[in-house]
Parts: C-alpha cells; structure tokens; sequence
C-alpha cells in the first residue's frame, strides 16, 4: 500500500541481542502496516465499574490492614503489623481477570515500580501451574521472589541456572524468608482454581493452611490477592479462619442491558483509530450478538472486535461491518452459518458457553458440568 512504512521500522527499542530481526524482517509492509494498527488496539484497557469494586476492595482488604498495628501498645512497624488478608477475583475464562489486574497493578499508586523491569515492587505476581500442589506453588512464588526487581532472569546466571525444585516444606521456609528480605507485602497468584485440580483433598488442606500460616506470620504478614474460574470459590471451604480472611469478588457479566452504551461506544473508539468507517445497521443487532458470541464476557467481547478489525484491514475494506464480526467468529470457532453468531437469525438461543470451555482445562470442565451445587457470595 502507498505509504507503508517498512517492516525495519517494527524493531523494538529494547536491545533483543537480534533475536527479533529475522521475524520482523519476515513481514512485508502491509503486514507491518497492520500490526502497528492493531498493537495499540490489543493492549488497550477500557475501565468499568468492577475496577472501582476491586480498586475499593484493595484499599480496605490490602492496603488500609497493611497499615494497621498488631500490637496498638507499640509502635508501627513492619513488623508490627495486623495479620493478612486475602481477596479473590472469580469469573469465567475470557472474563478479563488477569487484564484488569495487571492494569490496575500497573497503575496502582501503592504499588511503584510493577511489571517494570529492572524496579522493585512490594506486590509479585505469579500464575498457579495446572495442576498445582503445595511444593510447585511455593517454588514458583520463591522464584518470583528471587527474581523481583531483575531485568530478566537469565541477568544472574549462576543464581538461576542453579536453582533447583526445592521440597514443599523448604520452599515454603525460603518464601517466607525472601518475603521478609525483601520487603514484598503483598502475593498475587493467578489461576489459584488451579489448586482444585488435585484429586486428594488433604493436598488442597496442606495449600490453605501454608497460605494461612503465611497470613498469620508475626514476624512478616503477608496479604494475597488470587483471581480464578469459579472452581476457585470451593477452595477456602472448611477452614473458617481463612473464609473470614478473604473477601469474593465475582466478574458481573457484561449485558447489552446494562453495558450496550460502553460497548457500543468502544466499538465506534476502535474503528476510528483504526481508520475504518463503521457499518452497521440497526437491525444489525451488533452489540447484543458480540455480548452473546463472547459468552457474555468482557475480554472475550474486546477480543473478538479486535479480530473483526484486523480481519477488515487485511481484507483491504474501508469500513468496519457485521460481515468482520461474522468472518472473525467463523475463523476463532469454526462453526458454520447456522452457528454463527453474527449470521444466524436465531442468534439470541444459541449457547456460547462452549466458546468459554473450549479455553478451560478439560478436567476443569467436566468437574463443572457433573456439579450443580451454588455458591453464594
């Protein structure tokens, strides 16, 4: 296309030793054209009102206890602090759980330096591996730990090309070490429905009473934040003490009711930045079918716009319409016409939820469907 910048001009600005070169030079210019397009759009957040609940619920759970004295005799100090507390974010996969953490992390005045290399934090990150038992969640919380504040972790080769997989018990004793040492505050695991995974109950027991001991430290409290699939909500159950130390805070579906005015507006946002003229009609239905074809979440929802844009601009179209949506649908899913949310007349009673359990762990699944029990919040 006439004026398309070369693939050269895609080079990130950080030095990656040429590893990047031969991929970005496999890429012609409409597809560089494209990529810069859509890079902005893709890693773009749109706040709703479940970021003032979760920002609420980390001021009075994280933030205001960690500057709570233990002893009101003596002095504040960190060591002299309340014991930890603990919120869990529970919604489906593709609700957005991890894209509105890392965001509000990211942007979190009480947490300077997140998710930048080279910067300390007093809150790390880590992703619960599937499955996952007391010695791999506590190794891989130590690594972050041991990594915090690195440009990478390859930086310091002696220290992480010797580390080895330590036993659950001296895993758990370094974690509570290097969180001291360190000075972190506050643990954020991803994926904790992870944990459900295992078969023995007393393995998912020895998870919650680590967790809880590490709550209850003295000497260094430490709070958690854990966000996950609604497996999650059963991990707690049976230890009173630490049901009481976590707040559930459940993703609230996105509907064409109550969000069709930001969706429908975020749509419009895109196409124009994108440099498309949006198309649809009114008959069109395009808000309730993408609330619909997403499963009634919100990263689903900005996925699937996201696909439907790059699918327009590869297609060399100037607008934006129902006919992307569809064509994205059909490339993500691979259902035909007669599935096809954004093409069939009966869209409103085809169910989606399969779009939501084809992205979870089978097991996952099937503990799900064989379960009718209700949780209450």
């Amino acid at each position: 296309m006439t004026g398309a910048k070369s693939s050269s001009e895609m080079a990130p600005h950080a030095d990656d030793g040429g590893l990047l070169t031969p991929l970005i030079a496999f890429l012609d210019p409409e597809d560089a054209r494209i990529a810069r397009i859509m890079e902005p759009l893709t890693s773009r957040y749109v706040a709703s009102e479940r970021d003032d609940i979760i920002l609420k619920q980390i001021k009075e759970d994280i933030v205001e206890n960690i500057l709570k004295k233990r002893n009101a005799k003596l002095p504040y100090s960190l060591s002299n602090r309340k014991a930890g507390r603990g919120i869990a974010i529970v919604g489906p996969s593709g609700a957005g759980k991890s894209t509105t953490l890392n965001h509000i992390f990211f942007n979190h005045p009480a947490f300077p330096g997140y998710g930048r290399d080279g910067k300390s934090c007093s809150l790390i990150s880590v992703d619960a591996p599937s499955p996952c038992n007391r010695a791999q969640l506590g190794n891989i919380i130590l690594d972050a730990l041991l990594d915090r504040g690195k440009p990478s972790p390859a930086e310091d080769d002696d220290d992480y090309t010797f580390r080895r997989t330590l036993p659950a018990d001296e895993a758990w004793r370094q974690v509570r070490y290097q969180a001291w040492k360190q000075k972190c505050l506050v643990i954020h695991v991803g994926d904790m429905n992870h944990v459900m995974h295992q078969a023995i109950p007393r393995e998912i027991k020895k998870v919650t009473d680590t967790l809880k001991n590490l709550m209850n430290d003295k000497r260094w409290p430490i709070h958690f934040i854990f966000d996950g699939t609604p497996a999650m909500i059963a991990f707690p159950e049976g230890d009173r003490q630490l049901s009481r130390r976590l707040t559930f805070i459940p993703l609230e579906s996105v509907t064409e009711a109550a969000d069709g005015n930001m969706i429908a507006a975020s749509i419009r946002d895109y196409a124009k930045d994108a440099g498309l003229k949006l198309s649809v009609q009114t008959g069109d239905m395009l808000v309730g079918r993408l609330c619909r074809a997403a499963a009634f979440q919100m990263g689903l929802a900005f996925e699937i716009l996201c696909k439907a844009i790059e699918t327009a601009l590869k297609a060399h179209r100037k607008t934006l319409s129902i006919t992307d949506f569809a064509e994205a649908y059909a490339t993500r899913t691979l259902q035909p016409v007669t599935l096809n949310m954004f093409l069939a007349p009966n869209w409103r009673t085809i169910d989606p939820s399969w779009v939501v359990e084809k992205s979870e762990e089978p097991n996952e699944v099937k503990k799900k469907n064989s379960s009718h029990r209700r949780t209450k919040f």
